[in-house]
């Protein structure tokens, strides 16, 4: 507290005389004269540049210069590392997969690679309003007269309250299954070609749902999909392989922390070297948040111990040391 009444009585002192300032008429007089002052000055300029040559610098004037100027020669800690790379899309590249594997994971796998049927609908929507009761009776005296023989189409541009749909006599959209309210889909996957459903409650009202046309579902040939196939495979082999050849990394630099050649072995790879970089040139990936703090502790760069399995990226990791 007393701290805070010193600083705001010294605040009030300065804001006080800052805020009484003024100028007499002669010291306004005296900086205006000064500021409009002009002088005319004559110059010689000698360039050193002829002189250069005669100059001779000893080695020990230029070692204690640097002595004395150690200052503007620091650079900043430079690293290099080594380090052992494992990656699911390199192992990925030198994967074999057979005709007969494409085939069986094919036909596994079909539904994959199947367009589900389509089907375009018609409807004729009576909202709930303010009484859902009087809806719903309006909604069965329109299907009665749909079983009547009533045109669908005409009912539709003169009954149904989705104004949208009924300037085109009811028509929607083709849907898949699963894309409309539960119960309207249901209904509308009933149908075949030309019927018209009973009343259907949904939440925006009730439903009389007319199925116009249906696109069947297709299933894209063996060789439409082949490539696709084939790199899924090898993914899913590289992924396996990695996950086993992860643990033998991580066990490895573990139980050998002062080398990773014996890493580099049990993952049939070489040790690479990065060139030397500091703290705020980091070539990629290495300038990860993650690598930078294990290349900098004091576990890889004060003890020369190999690090932790670090992750570049999903399926991708280092292990690496000074």
């Amino acid at each position: 507290i007393e701290m805070m009444r010193v600083d705001m009585t010294r605040n009030q002192l300065v804001s006080g005389m800052v805020g009484s300032e003024f100028v007499l008429p002669s010291e306004a007089k005296s900086l205006a004269q000064l500021q409009n002052q002009t002088r005319d000055i004559q110059y010689l300029m000698v360039n050193t540049e002829p002189f250069l040559a005669d100059v001779k610098v000893t080695d020990a004037e230029a070692k204690a210069y640097y002595e004395n100027h150690l200052g503007e020669y620091v650079r900043p800690e430079m690293i290099s590392l080594n380090y052992v790379d494992l990656n699911s899309a390199e192992l990925a590249q030198n994967i074999k997969v057979t005709d007969a594997e494409v085939e069986a994971y094919y036909n596994e796998h079909k539904s994959s690679y199947q367009t589900a049927e389509k089907r375009l609908a018609a409807h004729i929507l009576i909202d709930f309003g303010g009484d859902k009761a009087k809806a719903k009776e309006k909604a069965e005296a329109i299907y009665k007269q749909l079983e009547g023989g009533a045109n669908f189409a005409t009912l539709a541009k003169k009954d149904s309250n989705d104004q949208f749909s009924a300037e085109k006599g009811g028509e929607l959209d083709w849907f898949e299954p699963g894309v409309m309210d539960p119960s309207f889909d249901k209904a509308l996957f009933s149908l075949k070609k030309g019927q018209f459903s009973q009343v259907v409650e949904t939440p925006y009202g009730y439903h009389i749902i007319k199925l116009l046309d249906v696109q069947p579902g297709t299933t894209a040939p063996l060789a439409e999909v082949k490539d696709k196939i084939v790199a899924q495979i090898k993914q899913q082999k590289a992924d396996n392989e990695f996950y086993g050849l992860q643990q033998k990394l991580t066990d490895s630099s573990y139980e050998v922390p002062d080398t990773l050649s014996e890493s580099a072995i049990e993952l049939n790879t070489k040790v690479q070297t990065t060139p030397l970089f500091s703290r705020n040139n980091a070539p990629a990936p290495f300038n990860a948040p993650a690598i930078m703090k294990a290349a900098f502790s004091a576990q890889v760069l004060a003890n020369g111990e190999n690090s932790d399995v670090l992750e570049i990226a999903p399926n991708h990791v280092v292990v690496i040391r000074i």
